[in-house]
Order: C-alpha cells, then structure tokens, then sequence
C-alpha cells in the first residue's frame, strides 16, 4: 500500500513534466545503443541501412562528384542543388592531388579525406549541441537532457550513418527557427541568410518561409526569398549555367520513381504508407492514384491553416515534406526536431492533451532497430519492410491525425463564436434600428403639431418647453 502511495505522489510530481519524458527518451536511446552493441548489431539494419559496407558514402559519394568535371555534372543525374558541390568542391580540395583520381569507398578509406569528414562532423555536431541548449531548458541538466536525447535520436544516428548533407540544411533551419522572431533585426537577418542555406542544400525547408510571412513582415519576406534565390542560383553558373537548374528537377522526377520502388524501409512518404497498408492488408502494390496523393496536401494545408500554436504551424510544414515526396528516408525525420523544440517552448507543464503529443513525437525520434519481413516486400526489393518504419509511420500518421482533429474542434469552435459574435451585432443593429424609428415618428408627431424649437448647437428638439429627442 505505501509502495502505491509512494509511486502514486512520484507520478504526480512529473508526469507534467517534459523534462521526465526526455529522460525516458534518453533512457530508451542508451538501451537502445547497449543492446545493439550486445547482439553485435544484429537488426539496427532494419532502422539505420542494410549495407554495413556503405557507412557515411553519401558523404563520400557526394565528394567524388564534386571533383568531376563542374560543366557537366548535372548530367551523371545527380540530385542536389549546386551549392552542396560548390561547398564539397572545397572540401575536395583539401585532400592532395596526387589521390583525386581515387573512387568514393578509396576515399573513405584514404586518412585525409576521412579526416575532414570527422572533423566535419564534429563541428556540425558541436553546433547542433550549443543550437538545441539555447533553444529548450530552463536549467543547464534539462538543456543537456534535451540536446543529448536529440542527438542520440533515431534520425540523428541515421543522418551521421549515411554522411548525408541533410544535417548542414538541419543546423541552418535549426538557427532559422530559433532567431527568425528575434527583437534583434541582425539576428533575424541572419536567420533568413541560414533559411537560404537549409533550402539550398535540401529546396523543402524553404517552406518555413512561410512563418515569416505569419509575422505580417513583408519587406523582411521578400529580403529572405530574394537571399534565397541568391544562394540557390548564382553556384549554378559553376556548375553548367540556368539550364541545369532544370535539369536538376528533371533529375529529381526520375530518380523519385526508382528511389521509391528499392523497398518500403527507411520510407516515410504518404505513398510508402500507401504501399505498406496495401502490403499488410494483402492487397499487393498497385500504382497510386492522383487522390490519394492529394490527401497528404490537403490534410498539412488544414493543419497549418487551423493551427494556433507556432508548433503546430512547423509541425504541418514538415508533415508536407515528408509526406508528399516519393521517398522521404529516415533522416529527413531530423526537421521533426523543429516543432518538438516549439512544442517544449510553450509549455512549462503538460496538460493532459500535451501529454500524447508528447508521446507521439518521442516515438518518432526512439530508433526501433527490429525484424525485416523480405517475403512481405517486392521480390528482390534492397529494402525489404520492418516492424521498425511501421512503428515510425504509426507515429508520424497519429501526430497528423490528432493535430487534423484538434484543427477540426478548432474550427467548430471558431465557428461558434463567429456565429454568436454576429447574432450578437444583428441585435445591436436591430435595436439602433429600432430606436432610429421611434425618433423618426416623435419627430413627425412635433413637426405635424407645430410648436417645435431646435437648438443647433445640441441638437436638442424641444415641443412646448419639454425636450422630445
């Protein structure tokens, strides 16, 4: 009985907490970590990548690339903006040339090149730290809580795995994020100049632009788009002109397709959820129909529309960027980091309805390293399906569901007092009326019966001494 009591007043002290879920994270992502290393990471394949052999070769890919012949890169159908090679094209400077003529796997393995990368990845991932304190923690130990169970996240570990460039387009909207509404006009410019950065490397998170335009400020607006058309095209004239800029996209639209049909793990799209319902249900995997990839657009559009909170207004925007793609792979999940930090800003305690948000977001950001079922996926498919993406998608669905029906009680609500407030001004309009009409026939009265008397400086009317209006 005490033993109840105890655990009892425990929970009640912080299970209003979000410093008490944080620690739960924390605590799962450790154990995580242990039992991956015990079982010799057997199954963290299922969450990270298939390929042991392929360790950080999106970043090493992306350097072999950026050391071939600038004028025609975009024709070997490469898939990013040019400003990630003008910045990898310095780094592949760094390494002597007597070994550029090395392949990507020649690369990782050469101790210069590895070197800039770990050297690379430690200033990211100091940034990252410092950026993520700043942003959430009302004391030091809750704001190393936070920065520690966000580094440690599923995501983060799946960014770091591939070496992908995505984590440079999270550290600038992670900046953009947290100073874009600051009463200091150099940091909010600063903001948009990091807003143009994150949209250079990955295009989507230009969409938290639109936050700016929420503020009403619309010269600042414009100077953030203008930045980020700068820093979006003037590194295209190294690398082939205008033309490859639609070149770009057409390479995007090609690859989309062949990216989408290697597997359903590691997928986070509206289309891939499609697919694994289909999978689950045994109804095989037929073509995706124009409606169906309207929901996602529609559903996020609704969201931000209805959202009162900041939080929820980011949370629609990247629900729209994961969900609307072809593929949207395991660390493009980083950006859900932005509302959670919003999230965690607004609220010292958790109510009861904050309380499954909370829970939502912690099961998107928990790795899930589990069982692959090959049989279940397309013959031969290189990313066969996972208990570990159903648990993720579960999350990211019930975020979007709940967020959608709030939206609806929202507008309900709105509704409502829209209707009171104008039943309320009928009355007020229906009284004045009223009032206008008796005045009118007191007038008449007096002026038919003579006798009347004006005072032009009140606007006083008098009938036989006695004041009438």
């Amino acid at each position: 009985m005490k033993m109840g009591n105890s655990i009892k007043a425990v929970w009640s002290r912080v299970r209003n907490e979000p410093g008490f879920f944080l620690f739960l994270l924390l605590t799962a992502e450790v154990l995580y970590m242990g039992w991956a290393v015990c079982t010799k990471w057997y199954h963290i394949d299922s969450y990270i990548h298939n390929n042991p052999y392929d360790t950080f070769m999106d970043y090493f890919h992306m350097l072999r690339t950026a050391g071939t012949d600038h004028a025609s890169i975009y024709e070997t159908k490469v898939i990013y903006p040019a400003f990630c090679f003008f910045l990898w094209s310095i780094l592949y400077h760094l390494i002597p040339a007597a070994y550029w003529d090395l392949d990507a796997f020649a690369l990782r393995s050469l101790q210069q090149a590895l070197f800039v990368f770990v050297m690379l990845l430690v200033i990211m991932s100091v940034c990252i730290w410092e950026l993520l304190k700043k942003g959430y923690g009302r004391s030091g130990a809750e704001k190393a809580l936070f920065a520690l169970s966000m580094i440690l996240s599923g995501p983060m570990l799946s960014t770091i795995e591939r070496g992908n460039i995505i984590l440079l387009a999270f550290v600038s909207a992670l900046f953009f994020i947290l100073y874009y509404r600051s009463e200091k006009k150099y940091l909010r410019y600063l903001s948009y100049a990091a807003l143009a950065v994150s949209a250079s490397v990955k295009i989507y998170p230009a969409l938290f632009g639109i936050l700016i335009l929420e503020r009403r400020r619309w010269k600042e607006a414009a100077l953030a788009v203008l930045l980020g058309l700068l820093v979006f095209v003037l590194p295209f004239w190294e690398f082939g002109g205008v033309s490859s800029i639609i070149t770009l996209f057409q390479n995007i639209m090609e690859a989309s397709p062949n990216l989408a049909n290697r597997g359903t793990n590691y997928n986070y799209s509206f289309a891939n959820l499609i697919k694994i319902i289909q999978i689950m249900s045994g109804s095989g995997m037929t073509a995706q129909s124009a409606a169906l990839k309207l929901i996602p657009i529609g559903m996020t559009g609704f969201i931000y529309l209805t959202g009162r909170e900041e939080w929820k207004k980011a949370a629609a925007i990247v629900l729209f960027f994961i969900w609307v793609p072809e593929f949207s792979y395991t660390y493009a999940l980083l950006f859900f980091i932005l509302p959670f930090l919003l999230f965690l800003k607004s609220k010292e305690k958790l109510k009861a309805g904050d309380i499954s948000y909370m829970l939502l977001f912690l099961l998107i950001f928990l790795p899930t390293a589990t069982a692959v079922f090959p049989q279940l996926d397309a013959p031969g498919a290189p990313y066969p399906i996972s208990v570990s993406v159903m648990i993720t998608n579960a999350g990211i669905v019930a975020l979007g569901l709940l967020l959608t029906a709030e939206g609806i009680v929202n507008l309900i609500k709105g509704g409502g007092k829209k209707k009171r407030r104008r039943r309320k001004k009928k009355r007020k309009r229906s009284v004045k009326k009223r009032i206008k009409g008796k005045r009118r026939e007191r007038k008449k009265k007096v002026e038919e019966e003579g006798g009347l008397q004006k005072h032009e400086d009140q606007g006083i009317l008098e009938y036989d001494g006695k004041t009438v209006i």
